[in-house]
């Protein structure tokens, strides 16, 4: 489970005894290569740049509540991402509460509770509270979707 983790350490430490050296990208994913199984979750080359882009217009389409055919077509390119982004252990180094806890970042928490969805032991007490809490002032597509997670 931890895998990816070692494998970071172990890029590290085998760079040299007195010398840190940072990861390249070509390091975990070679040029050639345009993707790589990890937790058993094939992950594609672009999967993290992705999700950042979309969170970015998640937040703008879900704040404006005009564009609702661009909406639906971000949604449906991000939630296959979402998987992969809890096996690249995303959700550990940036633990998911915090992915909740801004109410003028309503994409962040849409792609939350994606990843929650593919992965349910990921909701604890706290963040089941959490998401509890915001179902009222909630973008409907967020309410719906906090809905099915919670209802799992």
């Amino acid at each position: 489970m931890k895998k990816v983790k070692y494998m970071l350490t172990a890029l590290m430490m085998a760079s040299s005894a007195n010398t840190v050296q940072a990861v390249k990208s070509t390091d975990l994913l070679p040029e050639n290569m345009n993707s790589k199984e990890f937790k058993g979750v094939e992950v594609r080359k672009g999967t993290v740049a992705a999700t950042i882009q979309n969170v970015e217009l998640l937040d703008a389409l879900m704040q404006s509540d005009e564009d609702h055919e661009s909406l639906a077509g971000v949604i449906k390119d991000q939630r296959p991402l979402c998987k992969p982004l809890w096996a690249l252990d995303l959700t550990e180094r940036q633990p998911i509460d915090l992915w909740i806890n801004d109410a003028q970042r309503p994409g962040r928490t849409l792609v939350a509770v994606f990843i929650m969805q593919e992965v349910p032991d990921l909701v604890t007490d706290a963040v089941r509270e959490s998401l509890e809490s915001m179902l009222p002032e909630a973008h409907p597509v967020l309410a719906q979707e906090i809905s099915k997670l919670l209802n799992q």
